[in-house]
């Protein structure tokens, strides 16, 4: 008689949290099948895929705690978040960046000498501060806005790094810009 086994496998270090209330958690898992009661060598197959684990009282949830403590699952969860935090910090610096270099392009474009009136950034003038929100707004990301509170602080600001800030803060909150949430990478 032949008799199909399944052995459940969790990943441990692929498992977190996908809520705030932590009733679920998203987990690697690797089922293998073996057939007892082969003739000859019998063949095993092996399934990999996310499974998504409901915390409570029920069979799988059970399984899962005896191979992951959920000092684990907690610790992945932070080191998850985390990594996603550095990640939106990169991005904006890298933004940053493109809208600083951006405003430089728009500037000599115009015609002007690439320095502003001031030789010290901290020291623009007025006019000099006009002509910098003139060319934030020329970004594509900043004039296809529909964030109004953020255009408005734009053209409230009074110094080159509010200007910046804000449009960076623009251009991030365009939801073309945005990356989808990923889970933790596996081994």
């Amino acid at each position: 008689m032949k008799t199909e086994i399944m052995n459940t496998v969790y990943t441990p270090e692929t498992a977190y949290f996908v809520d705030d209330d932590k009733t679920t958690i998203n987990v690697n898992v690797e089922e293998h099948f073996h057939v007892e009661g082969y003739d000859g060598q019998a063949p095993e197959r092996v399934s990999k895929f996310l499974r998504t684990v409901s915390v409570g009282p029920n069979p799988i949830f059970e399984e899962f705690v005896k191979q992951v403590p959920l000092t684990v699952v907690e610790e992945n969860t932070t080191k998850f978040h985390e990594r996603l935090i550095s990640e939106h910090n990169e991005l904006r610096n890298e933004i940053t960046a493109e809208v600083m270099s951006d405003i430089g392009k728009q500037l000599s474009k115009q015609g002007e000498t690439a320095a502003p009136a001031a030789t010290n950034l901290t020291e623009l003038t007025q006019d000099d501060l006009f002509k910098l929100k003139l060319q934030a707004f020329e970004i594509d990301e900043v004039k296809s806005s529909k964030n109004r509170e953020l255009k408005a602080k734009i053209r409230k600001a009074g110094n080159l790094m509010e200007i910046v800030a804000m449009t960076a803060a623009t251009i991030l909150d365009n939801p073309a810009k945005q990356t989808e949430e990923t889970p933790p990478e596996t081994a």
